[in-house]
Protein backbone atom coordinates (compact mmCIF):
# COMPACT_ATOMS: atom_id res chain seq x y z
CA UNK A 1 0.00 0.00 0.00
CA UNK A 2 0.95 3.64 -1.22
CA UNK A 3 -0.13 6.67 0.72
CA UNK A 4 0.94 10.47 -0.11
CA UNK A 5 1.92 12.58 2.60
CA UNK A 6 1.19 14.66 4.40
CA UNK A 7 -1.68 12.91 4.74
CA UNK A 8 -4.98 15.14 3.63
CA UNK A 9 -7.22 16.17 6.85
CA UNK A 10 -10.10 14.21 6.72
CA UNK A 11 -13.55 13.86 8.77
CA UNK A 12 -13.18 11.39 11.94
CA UNK A 13 -14.77 8.47 9.32
CA UNK A 14 -12.33 8.86 6.65
CA UNK A 15 -9.40 8.96 8.97
CA UNK A 16 -10.79 6.08 10.45
CA UNK A 17 -11.09 3.95 7.62
CA UNK A 18 -7.64 5.35 6.55
CA UNK A 19 -6.19 3.80 9.68
CA UNK A 20 -7.95 0.58 9.27
CA UNK A 21 -6.14 0.52 5.77
CA UNK A 22 -2.82 0.89 6.80
CA UNK A 23 -3.73 -1.70 10.07
CA UNK A 24 -4.75 -4.07 7.07
CA UNK A 25 -1.31 -3.68 5.11
CA UNK A 26 0.55 -4.57 8.19
CA UNK A 27 -0.99 -7.19 8.80
CA UNK A 28 -0.90 -8.82 5.16
CA UNK A 29 2.21 -6.89 3.80
CA UNK A 30 4.35 -6.47 6.97
CA UNK A 31 5.02 -2.47 5.69
CA UNK A 32 3.18 0.41 4.13
CA UNK A 33 4.90 3.30 1.91
CA UNK A 34 4.16 7.12 2.50
CA UNK A 35 5.44 9.39 -1.10
CA UNK A 36 7.32 12.09 1.27
CA UNK A 37 8.64 14.38 -2.09
CA UNK A 38 8.33 17.44 0.86
CA UNK A 39 10.71 15.75 2.65
CA UNK A 40 13.57 15.13 -0.04
CA UNK A 41 15.67 18.38 0.74
CA UNK A 42 16.05 16.92 4.69
CA UNK A 43 16.86 13.33 2.82
CA UNK A 44 19.13 14.47 0.34
CA UNK A 45 21.45 16.91 2.84
CA UNK A 46 21.07 13.99 5.73
CA UNK A 47 22.61 10.84 3.16
CA UNK A 48 24.86 13.65 1.55
CA UNK A 49 26.46 14.27 5.25
CA UNK A 50 26.62 10.42 5.82
CA UNK A 51 28.42 9.77 2.53
CA UNK A 52 30.68 12.27 3.83
CA UNK A 53 30.70 10.66 6.87
CA UNK A 54 31.81 7.07 5.75
CA UNK A 55 34.22 8.24 3.48
CA UNK A 56 36.47 9.07 6.37
CA UNK A 57 39.30 6.51 7.05
CA UNK A 58 38.19 3.78 9.86
CA UNK A 59 40.53 5.50 12.13
CA UNK A 60 38.94 8.82 11.75
CA UNK A 61 35.26 7.41 12.37
CA UNK A 62 36.24 5.05 15.11
CA UNK A 63 37.07 8.05 17.48
CA UNK A 64 32.90 8.89 17.19
CA UNK A 65 31.90 6.96 19.86
CA UNK A 66 30.95 7.36 23.56
CA UNK A 67 30.87 5.27 26.90
CA UNK A 68 27.94 7.15 28.16
CA UNK A 69 25.49 6.54 25.39
CA UNK A 70 25.16 4.35 22.29
CA UNK A 71 25.20 7.05 19.83
CA UNK A 72 27.71 6.89 17.55
CA UNK A 73 30.12 5.01 15.31
CA UNK A 74 29.68 0.97 14.77
CA UNK A 75 32.35 -0.89 12.55
CA UNK A 76 31.18 -3.95 10.62
CA UNK A 77 31.52 -6.63 13.10
CA UNK A 78 30.81 -4.93 16.31
CA UNK A 79 27.44 -6.06 16.42
CA UNK A 80 27.04 -9.23 18.19
CA UNK A 81 23.52 -10.78 17.16
CA UNK A 82 23.82 -9.61 13.44
CA UNK A 83 24.16 -11.85 10.08
CA UNK A 84 26.72 -11.55 7.40
CA UNK A 85 24.01 -10.37 4.62
CA UNK A 86 23.19 -7.36 7.32
CA UNK A 87 26.76 -6.51 7.15
CA UNK A 88 27.24 -2.59 7.38
CA UNK A 89 28.95 0.19 8.88
CA UNK A 90 26.31 2.51 11.26
CA UNK A 91 26.30 5.93 12.88
CA UNK A 92 23.30 5.97 15.59
CA UNK A 93 21.62 9.29 16.46
CA UNK A 94 20.37 8.76 20.23
CA UNK A 95 18.89 11.39 22.04
CA UNK A 96 21.34 14.17 22.42
CA UNK A 97 21.58 14.79 26.22
CA UNK A 98 23.97 17.71 27.54
CA UNK A 99 26.73 16.57 29.97
CA UNK A 100 25.41 18.94 32.89
CA UNK A 101 22.17 17.02 32.67
CA UNK A 102 20.85 15.90 35.94
CA UNK A 103 19.92 12.89 34.46
CA UNK A 104 23.79 12.14 32.85
CA UNK A 105 24.98 13.46 36.52
CA UNK A 106 22.97 10.97 38.20
CA UNK A 107 24.24 7.82 36.20
CA UNK A 108 21.27 6.98 33.49
CA UNK A 109 22.21 4.46 31.56
CA UNK A 110 22.47 5.24 27.89
CA UNK A 111 22.32 9.07 28.74
CA UNK A 112 24.87 11.11 26.98
CA UNK A 113 25.71 13.72 24.04
CA UNK A 114 25.84 12.57 20.72
CA UNK A 115 29.48 12.24 19.57
CA UNK A 116 28.44 14.22 16.50
CA UNK A 117 31.57 14.63 13.61
CA UNK A 118 31.02 18.06 13.24
CA UNK A 119 28.20 20.42 13.11
CA UNK A 120 26.33 20.38 9.43
CA UNK A 121 26.38 16.68 10.04
CA UNK A 122 24.35 17.23 13.85
CA UNK A 123 22.40 19.51 11.51
CA UNK A 124 21.19 17.22 8.58
CA UNK A 125 20.50 14.75 10.75
CA UNK A 126 18.23 16.13 13.47
CA UNK A 127 16.29 18.01 10.50
CA UNK A 128 15.38 15.09 9.38
CA UNK A 129 14.70 13.07 12.19
CA UNK A 130 12.31 16.03 13.18
CA UNK A 131 10.24 15.57 10.03
CA UNK A 132 9.95 11.58 10.37
CA UNK A 133 9.22 12.04 13.83
CA UNK A 134 6.00 14.35 12.56
CA UNK A 135 5.07 11.85 9.70
CA UNK A 136 5.21 9.14 13.08
CA UNK A 137 2.96 11.16 15.09
CA UNK A 138 0.72 11.22 12.30
CA UNK A 139 0.42 7.66 11.01
CA UNK A 140 0.05 6.26 14.84
CA UNK A 141 -2.93 8.25 15.79
CA UNK A 142 -4.18 6.88 12.12
CA UNK A 143 -2.68 3.47 13.41
CA UNK A 144 -5.03 4.17 16.83
CA UNK A 145 -8.13 5.04 14.66
CA UNK A 146 -7.73 2.29 12.50
CA UNK A 147 -7.73 0.01 15.72
CA UNK A 148 -10.45 1.30 17.45
CA UNK A 149 -8.56 2.18 20.28
CA UNK A 150 -10.60 4.09 23.32
CA UNK A 151 -8.10 6.91 23.06
CA UNK A 152 -7.14 7.76 19.63
CA UNK A 153 -3.80 9.67 21.53
CA UNK A 154 -2.85 6.48 23.52
CA UNK A 155 0.81 6.28 21.72
CA UNK A 156 1.32 9.66 21.34
CA UNK A 157 0.97 9.80 24.79
CA UNK A 158 3.47 7.13 24.99
CA UNK A 159 5.65 8.76 22.71
CA UNK A 160 5.91 12.34 24.44
CA UNK A 161 9.33 13.20 24.71
CA UNK A 162 10.20 10.02 23.00
CA UNK A 163 13.30 8.06 23.13
CA UNK A 164 13.73 8.08 19.38
CA UNK A 165 16.79 6.94 17.20
CA UNK A 166 18.38 7.38 14.12
CA UNK A 167 20.46 4.99 12.36
CA UNK A 168 22.43 6.17 9.25
CA UNK A 169 23.79 2.55 7.36
CA UNK A 170 26.41 2.18 5.15
CA UNK A 171 26.39 -1.64 3.40
CA UNK A 172 29.81 -3.11 2.38
CA UNK A 173 29.75 -3.97 -1.47
CA UNK A 174 28.62 -8.10 -1.42
CA UNK A 175 31.97 -8.76 -3.10
CA UNK A 176 33.97 -7.68 0.21
CA UNK A 177 30.73 -9.44 2.43
CA UNK A 178 31.71 -12.64 0.19
CA UNK A 179 35.60 -12.59 0.57
CA UNK A 180 35.09 -12.59 4.45
CA UNK A 181 35.53 -15.77 6.57
CA UNK A 182 35.90 -14.61 9.62
CA UNK A 183 32.66 -15.92 12.16
CA UNK A 184 32.38 -12.38 13.48
CA UNK A 185 29.14 -10.48 11.92
CA UNK A 186 27.92 -6.93 11.52
CA UNK A 187 26.09 -3.79 13.19
CA UNK A 188 22.78 -5.04 11.15
CA UNK A 189 19.88 -2.85 10.08
CA UNK A 190 17.24 -4.46 11.87
CA UNK A 191 16.93 -3.15 15.41
CA UNK A 192 13.31 -3.18 15.42
CA UNK A 193 12.67 -0.85 18.34
CA UNK A 194 9.79 1.73 19.39
CA UNK A 195 6.45 1.51 17.98
CA UNK A 196 7.14 1.74 14.43
CA UNK A 197 10.21 2.10 12.21
CA UNK A 198 10.55 4.52 9.14
CA UNK A 199 13.04 3.43 6.16
CA UNK A 200 14.34 6.33 4.03
CA UNK A 201 16.38 4.95 0.92
CA UNK A 202 18.15 7.50 -1.53
CA UNK A 203 16.31 9.22 -4.19
CA UNK A 204 13.79 11.92 -4.57
CA UNK A 205 11.39 9.45 -6.07
CA UNK A 206 11.99 6.89 -3.02
CA UNK A 207 8.65 6.46 -1.08
CA UNK A 208 9.15 5.71 2.86
CA UNK A 209 8.91 2.52 4.28
CA UNK A 210 6.73 2.28 7.39
CA UNK A 211 7.01 -0.60 9.77
CA UNK A 212 5.80 -1.84 12.87
CA UNK A 213 8.21 -1.96 15.77
CA UNK A 214 8.57 -4.52 18.76
CA UNK A 215 6.46 -2.34 20.66
CA UNK A 216 3.60 -2.06 18.89
CA UNK A 217 3.32 -6.30 18.59
CA UNK A 218 3.33 -6.41 22.54
CA UNK A 219 0.69 -3.46 22.72
CA UNK A 220 -1.69 -5.57 20.25
CA UNK A 221 -1.06 -8.28 21.55
CA UNK A 222 0.30 -9.87 18.18
CA UNK A 223 -1.81 -8.64 16.09
CA UNK A 224 0.63 -6.33 14.38
CA UNK A 225 4.29 -8.50 14.58
CA UNK A 226 7.37 -7.09 13.10
CA UNK A 227 7.96 -6.39 9.09
CA UNK A 228 9.40 -9.62 7.44
CA UNK A 229 13.01 -9.44 7.19
CA UNK A 230 12.41 -8.10 3.66
CA UNK A 231 10.69 -4.87 4.49
CA UNK A 232 14.21 -3.79 6.03
CA UNK A 233 17.14 -2.39 4.21
CA UNK A 234 19.62 -4.80 1.78
CA UNK A 235 22.76 -4.73 1.30
CA UNK A 236 22.05 -3.73 -2.17
CA UNK A 237 21.14 -0.43 -1.51
CA UNK A 238 24.67 0.90 -0.27
CA UNK A 239 23.00 3.53 2.05
CA UNK A 240 19.88 3.82 3.98
CA UNK A 241 18.41 5.17 7.09
CA UNK A 242 16.33 3.97 9.50
CA UNK A 243 14.25 6.11 12.40
CA UNK A 244 13.08 4.46 15.28
CA UNK A 245 10.06 6.37 16.72
CA UNK A 246 9.83 5.19 20.49
CA UNK A 247 8.31 5.85 23.87
CA UNK A 248 9.91 7.84 26.53
CA UNK A 249 12.71 6.53 28.43
CA UNK A 250 10.76 6.41 31.75
CA UNK A 251 7.37 4.90 30.06
CA UNK A 252 5.84 1.96 31.01
CA UNK A 253 4.12 0.30 28.27
CA UNK A 254 0.79 -1.88 28.57
CA UNK A 255 -1.21 -3.94 26.09
CA UNK A 256 -3.83 -1.82 24.56
CA UNK A 257 -7.22 -1.11 26.81
CA UNK A 258 -5.57 -2.63 29.84
CA UNK A 259 -3.98 -0.25 31.62
CA UNK A 260 -4.59 -1.97 34.26
CA UNK A 261 -2.48 -4.78 33.90
CA UNK A 262 0.53 -5.55 36.27
CA UNK A 263 2.96 -6.68 33.56
CA UNK A 264 4.56 -3.69 31.44
CA UNK A 265 7.54 -3.36 29.90
CA UNK A 266 9.54 0.18 30.84
CA UNK A 267 10.65 1.08 27.75
CA UNK A 268 14.25 2.68 29.51
CA UNK A 269 15.06 -0.96 30.54
CA UNK A 270 14.27 -2.71 27.25
CA UNK A 271 16.21 -0.63 25.34
CA UNK A 272 18.93 -0.16 27.65
CA UNK A 273 19.09 -4.22 27.99
CA UNK A 274 18.48 -4.73 24.11
CA UNK A 275 21.83 -2.62 23.32
CA UNK A 276 23.90 -4.01 25.87
CA UNK A 277 22.82 -7.48 24.35
CA UNK A 278 23.80 -6.75 20.81
CA UNK A 279 27.13 -4.36 21.58
CA UNK A 280 28.73 -6.04 24.70
CA UNK A 281 32.08 -5.38 24.13
CA UNK A 282 31.57 -1.40 23.41
CA UNK A 283 32.81 0.85 26.07
CA UNK A 284 29.23 1.67 26.94
CA UNK A 285 28.25 -1.46 27.62
CA UNK A 286 31.39 -1.71 29.51
CA UNK A 287 30.82 1.28 31.96
CA UNK A 288 27.11 0.49 32.75
CA UNK A 289 28.25 -2.61 34.03
CA UNK A 290 31.66 -1.25 35.77
CA UNK A 291 29.57 1.76 37.52
CA UNK A 292 26.53 -0.41 37.99
CA UNK A 293 24.38 1.51 36.06
CA UNK A 294 21.42 -1.51 35.96
CA UNK A 295 20.93 -0.68 39.69
CA UNK A 296 20.28 2.59 38.80
CA UNK A 297 17.93 1.47 35.90
CA UNK A 298 15.84 -0.72 38.41
CA UNK A 299 15.77 2.21 40.78
CA UNK A 300 13.93 4.05 37.61
CA UNK A 301 11.77 0.88 36.16
CA UNK A 302 10.11 1.18 40.32
CA UNK A 303 9.87 4.84 40.11
CA UNK A 304 8.22 4.98 36.59
CA UNK A 305 5.97 1.77 38.07
CA UNK A 306 4.65 4.27 40.99
CA UNK A 307 4.69 7.18 38.29
CA UNK A 308 2.19 4.85 36.43
CA UNK A 309 0.07 3.73 38.89
CA UNK A 310 -0.99 7.13 39.76
CA UNK A 311 -2.36 8.39 36.85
Amino acid sequence: MRVPYPFATQPAPAEARLGEALVRSWRTEGAFQVAAEELAPEAQQAFAAGERFFARPATAKARYVSNLTYAGYAAPGEEAEATEPDRCEAFTVCQDIAPDDPRVREFWPCHGPVPWPDAQYRRAMLALADRLGEIADRVLRLVALGLAADDPDVFARLTWGGWHSLRVLRFEPRHAQASRTEATTAAAPRIDDGLLVIVVRPGETEPLTVLPGVLMQYMTCGLLPPAPRESWPQAAERLAMTYFHAPNFQTCVRPLNEASRDEFVHYGTHFTTTYMRRFPARATTLRILAEDRLSVLAGLRRQAARAASLV
